[in-house]
């Protein structure tokens, strides 16, 4: 079996940890393995461990979409020479926004199952519009899509959204260290934010003014998810909070760093899942949210001190409670902890994605059938 993976640059440069776990997982499986990046997302390294890597153009008329994946279709075909693989690809799962429209292309011209992962509640806009375009004049050429949700209330809003949509639920899996890091003297926190102008942004930073105020340890380390940067800045100046602040441009694709902190502040809630949020619980910081039905892993009072508006003083409050207060601190760790092992191992993303690619596969194969079979006979009178 052959599974091709396809990833856009945003995913491509933030969640390669992630790649990684589940084409480690796939290749004990039996499969044989191609990541798909767009080329200017390739670095240095041109192939990986488990698995090959070919490049493809993200850029372009909709129209050259065609030609352009019709180049990486001969870039798997040589890849598959190389290898000695006589076999065709099975399955096309495409992550990311980006490389939706290329996988989707991709199983059209391979003859492949389609298998969409849905990380985002603004992606179930998108698989609305496959579905609707699955009753278009060009249907019969294209495989229907068969969506692997990251969490369960995404699966349920495109279940809502698109009723008889083919989905499944794949949890993204984490490993947890086997010690939590100790508490050490200076306070640390990363805030993540999603939007450099949004209002939940600028309480959370705030309320790090107010705490750093009295806190002479306390150190940020901010990534700013959209780089825009300058209304960021702009606040952090007003609370002459320069002195403590610091951007990490990388911190979702050069973790480590963050993860060594005590705390990781999500502020802004998006509908995404993030692996790094997981990462950062199995870690045991504390982890600080704005409520966010579509991310089913922020539970108050168990994974996250959860602040239910977008208010400077809430923020305060919870970053005292839940960072400054070290047996509130630990406790909250410890919890967050024992439920991503729990909830979120690699081994169980592993087996439910398996069994998405057995179901894509089959259900692939019988809508085929059903094309290629010949029309009943018309009853003789």
């Amino acid at each position: 079996m052959r599974a091709v993976i396809v990833v856009d640059r945003w995913m491509a440069s933030r969640e390669s940890g992630l790649f990684s776990r589940l084409e480690i997982g796939l290749v004990d499986e039996g499969y044989r393995v191609v990541h798909a990046v767009p080329v200017a997302a390739l670095g240095g390294e041109q192939g990986g461990v488990y698995s090959s890597v070919a490049g493809y153009v993200d850029t372009g008329l909709a129209f050259t979409l065609p030609r352009r994946v019709g180049v990486l279709v001969e870039t798997l075909d040589a890849l598959a020479t190389q290898h000695g693989d006589k076999c065709g690809v099975s399955v096309v799962h495409g992550f990311g926004a980006r490389a939706w429209p290329v996988a989707v292309e991709l199983a059209r011209q391979t003859g492949a199952a389609l298998v969409l992962e849905v990380d985002r509640a603004s992606l179930i806009a998108d698989a609305a519009r496959l579905a609707a375009g699955q009753a278009g004049k060009d249907a019969e050429t294209r495989a229907t899509p068969y969506f692997v949700c990251a969490a369960e209330p995404l699966r349920a809003m495109l279940q809502s959204r698109v009723p008889g949509a083919r989905s499944s639920l794949a949890r993204w899996g984490v490993h947890v260290p086997p010690a939590r890091r100790a508490r050490g003297e200076v306070r640390a926190v990363a805030l993540f934010v999603e939007r450099g102008d949004s209002r939940a942004a600028a309480a959370a930073l705030d309320a790090l003014a107010k705490v750093a105020a009295d806190e002479p340890t306390l150190m940020v380390f901010a990534h700013v998810q959209d780089d825009r940067n300058g209304p960021f800045w702009k606040a952090a100046r007003r609370l002459n909070l320069l002195d403590r602040l610091s951007l990490s441009p990388d911190m979702e694709s050069r973790r480590e760093p963050a993860l060594q902190m005590d705390a990781l502040l999500l502020p802004d809630a998006s509908g995404t899942v993030h692996s790094i949020a997981l990462d950062a619980m199995a870690a045991g910081m504390a982890v600080l949210a704005a409520p966010d039905e579509a991310v089913e892993y922020i539970r108050g009072g168990q994974t996250a001190r959860v602040v239910l508006r977008a208010d400077a003083r809430d923020w305060e409050e919870a970053v005292r409670d839940s960072v400054l207060d070290a047996p509130r601190w630990g406790v909250l760790g410890a919890t967050s902890r024992e439920y991503v092992r729990e909830k979120h191992p690699v081994s169980g993303q592993i087996r439910a994605v398996l069994a998405a690619y057995a179901d894509a596969v089959r259900l692939h194969a019988e809508d085929a059938d059903r094309r290629t079979r010949p029309p009943a006979a018309a009853t003789l009178r």
